[in-house]
């Protein structure tokens, strides 16, 4: 049982990363880039020091560029403490938001679709669910703070791994 619902967790998974990585693609590839609203003044130079601070192999908890100096890990957004923000120090500004991004949809998907399955709704249910959460509009629009989508994709594995709980 549990086999099956992790082979078709994985495909399903990679379906919809398939998916994003071709509405993703231009930024991935460096064509476009995510410089507009909040992400040029604000996520920008932040991440940009995260990045650096991370491939030097530091962890930052000050930054001394913003106000003349405040603490990097007061600001929750974006927080030094949440793993997939390492991805800024491997890739350029704008394909790391755009792999962050596309994971944080895979993620939220994945959990609608963990959740459905688990209602022992069907599978074509649960697929239908993941991918609607996936592509919605809620997760395209707030790119100018993706903060907002990145803490938003864990609930509907949250609440999955709560349902499991017996």
């Amino acid at each position: 049982m549990f086999a099956s619902l992790a082979f078709k967790a994985t495909r399903f998974f990679f379906l919809q990363a398939v998916l994003l990585c071709i509405f993703y693609f231009p930024f991935l590839s460096g064509e476009a880039s995510f410089f507009f609203e909040d992400i040029t003044h604000f996520f920008e130079p932040l991440c940009r020091y995260l990045g650096d601070s991370f491939r030097h192999g530091h962890l930052p908890l000050w930054n001394p560029y913003n106000y003349c100096g405040m603490s990097q890990a007061a600001i929750s957004s974006p927080g030094i403490f949440y793993p997939p923000n390492l991805i800024f120090a491997i890739l350029p500004f704008s394909a790391a938001l755009a792999t962050l991004m596309l994971f944080s949809q895979c993620v939220a998907g994945l959990g609608v679709f963990l959740l459905i399955m688990s209602l022992s709704w069907g599978e074509l249910a649960a697929i239908t669910g993941g991918i609607i959460v996936a592509l919605s509009g809620y997760m395209f629009s707030f790119s100018n703070n993706y903060t907002l989508v990145s803490a938003a994709s864990w609930l509907p594995l949250l609440f999955f791994s709560i349902s499991s709980i017996k």
